[in-house]
Formats: C-alpha cells, structure tokens, sequence
C-alpha cells in the first residue's frame, strides 16, 4: 500500500513532462480530514466499554492525493489515492487455550479511491468507467457540506459505499435535473469482486425552480440499486432506496439556511427455502434522518444532524425479543476562514435501545458512546 503514493507521483511526472506535447492539461488535487476526539462518555465501572472513558486520539480521516486530466473537450481522467490505517494481524490464544487471530491498527497506508476515464460528448449524455462514484452518496455530502465531520447516513451505517468498479452514464438537462446510472461490482471499492452478480444503481436529482429565486436551492433527490449478493444457489438480492429533499437559502452575502430530511431503505432478500420457512428470508434496515445549518457572518456556521437507524425492522421486544435501533445526535459550530479550508468544534452522541446487564443483575439501557471533536479540512 506504501507503494501507491510513489506510483501516483511517477505518474504525474511523467504526464507532466509530454503534457506540452500533448496539449493536455493537468490539476493536481488534494484533500486533507484530519480531527481530535475526546471520548466524554462516563461509562459505569461495569460497562466493557470502562477503559474508554477520557480516551483521546489524533487522527487523519482522509488524504486525497491525485490528479485530473483532460486530454481535449471529449476525454478526460482523474486517478485518486486515498488513506487508512492497515491491519496488522498476530496469533493469540483465548481463555480456552484456543488459537486466535488477534487484530490491531497499523501504519497509515495509500489506497485507490478514484481511477476513471471520461467521455463528454454532450452535457445531457457521458460515460464514465472505472473505479468511480456511486450514484448518491456524494449527492449528499454536497448538500449536507460537512463531509469532513461525519459521512453520509447511508455511509456510516453501511447501507452502501461511496465508490465502486463499474461503468456510468450520466448527464444534466440544463439547471432542472441530472441522472446518473451505474452498472457496478456491488462489493464498493474495498473489496474485489466475489461472484458473478452485478449492481444496477440510479439516481435522479431535480432542481426544478430554477426560475424563482427562493426556491433555486431546492432539490429532491431519489436513488435505488437492486445487487444480485449472491448469484449462486441459494440467489441472494440487495436493494437500497435513498430519498433526499433539501432546501437552501441566502438572504444576503452573510446569513442563510441550509435544512434536509431524507429516508433510506435497505433490504436483504434470499431464496432460501430453509429461510423462508422460518420467516428470516428478508432483513430490512432503515434510516431517518435530518439536518439543519445556519449560515452567519464571518463565514462561521451552526449545524446539527439526527439520524435514527434500524437494522432489522423485525426486530424488537414485540417479535424477536430484543431492541437494535441506534440514533445520532452531531451539532457543532463550523468556521471557515477562507476558500478550501474549514474548521468544526463539535459534539457528537451515538444512542442505544439495546439493554444490558449491570453489576447488580439488572437490565438497563445501554449507555451512549459520546464524543466531543475538534475537525478539519483542506483542500488544493
């Protein structure tokens, strides 16, 4: 993975020295998360989550570094690398005596996030192929604007990924709508693909009063991929459905609003014959969420973001027994002192439904994970 940086820059420097022959132009990019947590979660003394408390860390959530190119007005390209901490893996033993494979974060390793080719003939129709974006996430992250604090819904609760192998075509009619519909592994970009099952996803974003200046800022979006998981027998399908609508507004060069609500469904279905005798042929998990930013002057904001996640919608005390729904709180304050840098002091609360045993044998709610943070980002 330590090999991927070099390989980028060798890259560029080789496109770099025949860009004049070649007319092309080339944009070096590069994005930069980084943050500071405090963990101010006061678990009990008998909660395994105990030696948390006051746990603090540094950490880089993102590092860009890539590159643009385009070859004339009809193709162009960008490769992107991005980072994470590698694994590092020793055997142990359990209290059994058993042989165990132990885990534990390593070293800060390059990996390919973007590598794709474009063809543009028209704004209404292109192709794109490669290791590219999927069709809702960064639909999102644009209207939300706070990438660099917490990821999508449908990102952090692993409803889909941010990027995959596949093959796209997009396009816009005018400021009114843009489509984008990808032929895609369905694994995302971490994983290789595992069988012979493909994703079908799309997205539509309306935009449609353009021609009225307080609603120019309002937009619906709707996306949805059916992934055949598991083409073998037993065939297993995943669908996901994401609904965003989003309005914002300016009321001059200082103050302004920035509100969206939306809804995400994913659903796992499998033909399983032992499954669905028992009723556990489909796993249903949803997400409700909300967000709400307040523009004000010297390019200082307020945001606040709720999501309300459910796994399995069959599971609760009234049928399977057992509580699995979590919910978010973020709300922080966001400032931004110029172009392509921006900085956020925020809280953040992770709540549980789920019940537990405490030291005296009762069930009690599980406490909350909470965490105050200090987030970054630059970008060039």
């Amino acid at each position: 993975m330590k090999k991927v940086p070099f390989a980028l820059l060798t890259v560029f420097l080789v496109l770099a020295m025949t860009a004049a022959a070649w007319a092309v132009e080339i944009k070096p990019e590069g994005r930069i998360f980084a943050g500071f947590s405090y963990n101010v979660s006061g678990y009990p003394d008998w909660d395994s989550r105990y030696g948390d408390n006051d746990y603090n860390e540094f950490e880089i959530n993102r590092a860009y570094l890539g590159f643009k190119v385009n070859f004339n007005d009809y193709w162009s390209g960008r490769i992107t690398g991005d980072v994470s901490r590698t694994k590092n893996y020793k055997l142990g033993e359990d209290e059994e005596g058993n042989t165990t494979l132990e885990s534990s974060e390593g070293l800060y390793g390059y990996y390919l996030k973007y590598a794709y080719g474009d063809f543009t003939p028209y704004k209404y129709f292109n192709v794109r192929f490669g290791l590219l974006q999927t069709a809702y996430i960064e639909l999102y992250d644009n209207a939300f604007g706070y990438r660099y604090v917490e990821k999508s819904p449908a990102d952090l609760w692993k409803f889909d990924s941010s990027a995959d192998n596949g093959l796209a075509a997009y396009g816009a009619f005018g400021p009114y709508a843009a489509y984008y519909v990808v032929l895609r592994n369905g694994e995302g970009y971490k994983s290789p693909e595992e069988n012979k099952g493909k994703g079908i996803q799309a997205s539509l974003q309306l935009t449609p009063f353009q021609m009225v200046d307080a609603l120019k800022g309002l937009q619906l979006v709707g996306a949805a991929m059916m992934n055949n998981d598991n083409p073998s027998d037993p065939d297993e399908d995943v669908m996901v459905i994401n609904l965003l609508l989003a309005y914002k507004y300016m009321f001059g060069e200082s103050w302004g609003i920035n509100i969206g609500g939306g809804y995400d469904m994913r659903q796992w279905i499998s033909d399983d014959e032992a499954l669905k005798d028992a009723d556990a042929d489909q796993i249903t998990g949803t997400i409700l969420h909300g967000y709400g930013v307040l523009y004000m002057p010297y390019n200082f904001g307020l945001f606040a973001r709720y999501d309300m996640y459910d796994p399995d919608t069959e599971n609760d005390e009234d049928t399977h027994g057992y509580q699995d729904e979590q919910s978010m709180l973020l709300a922080g304050v966001s400032y931004d002192p110029i172009k392509n840098l921006a900085f956020s002091l925020n809280y953040k609360t992770i709540m549980y439904t789920a019940e537990v045993t405490d030291d005296e044998g009762e069930e009690v709610t599980k406490s909350s994970d909470s965490f105050v943070g200090v987030n970054a980002m630059v970008k060039f």
